[in-house]
Order: C-alpha cells, then sequence, then structure tokens
C-alpha cells in the first residue's frame, strides 16, 4: 500500500518550513550562531 500523493507533499511542505525557519532563526539570533548553521548545512549536503 503506497502512500497517498497529499501524504508525500504534505510531509515535503513541513520539511522546507522547518529549513526556512531554522535558518533564518539562526541567521537572525547572530552572526555566529548563522556561519555554523551554514557550515553545517554545507557538511550535511556532502
Amino acid at each position: 500500500m503506497k502512500p497517498s500523493i497529499s501524504y508525500i507533499f504534505g510531509s515535503v511542505i513541513v520539511a522546507i518550513m522547518f529549513l526556512a525557519v531554522f535558518v533564518g532563526g539562526s541567521n537572525a539570533v547572530d552572526c555566529t550562531h548563522g556561519q555554523s548553521a551554514k557550515a553545517f548545512a554545507a557538511k550535511g549536503h556532502h
């Protein structure tokens, strides 16, 4: 039984929103947290 399209689409939206909040929040707090978050994200992609 495969998952429905709406379930997949919803989970993707949640993931994108979470990433947007995480990156935006870390950049808003201060520069050092923004730098570390970007470095962590860069390592995570590779």
